[in-house]
């Protein structure tokens, strides 16, 4: 029935939904459509903006309603899932325990202690000892090939 009165008398539909601003720019959308209806149809555009309008409320409506539901259902389900946790039999299922009736939490039992890691002793950096060329004695870069005084080959 609401999805009728959307597509039809969008209007009418946000006033029930005590919605009066909306109401009211949806009546001017509609008023539109209907003065352009002829002009090149116009109108027709303005009659989808007006619905459009209308069906975004109730869609915003539906949703928070759902919300609303599935909350109730997860709160209940999360009583009952502390009542089997907790061990409460509760014989009456007619009367719904409640959060006061509940025993107060138990602490967490302690775990043991994880002993740090050992150190490990520092191993020894090795450094390479300089090169020398061997003909002219002049030291030379640990990557070189050629003395760069003298150009003889080193060794490696």
């Amino acid at each position: 029935m609401a999805w009728l009165m959307v597509l039809f008398v969008p209007p009418l539909y946000l006033l029930l939904q005590k919605k009066p601003l909306a109401a009211i720019f949806n009546l001017i959308l509609c008023i539109l459509a209907g003065a352009t209806i002829f002009l090149f149809g116009i109108g027709l555009l303005f009659w989808a903006l007006a619905i459009g309008h209308a069906s975004w409320h109730m869609r915003k409506q539906l949703m928070r309603e759902n919300a609303e539901i599935i909350a109730e259902k997860m709160a209940a389900k999360l009583v009952e899932k502390k009542i089997e946790l907790i061990g409460i039999k509760n014989e009456d299922t007619s009367s719904r325990v409640s959060p006061e009736n509940l025993p107060p939490p138990t602490t967490a039992p302690e775990l043991p202690v994880r002993p740090a890691p050992r150190q490990y002793a520092e191993t020894p950096v090795v450094r390479a000892e300089p090169k020398f060329c061997e003909d002219c004695g002049v030291k030379v870069d640990d990557d070189s090939k050629f003395c760069s005084d003298c150009g003889a080959l080193i060794a490696v």
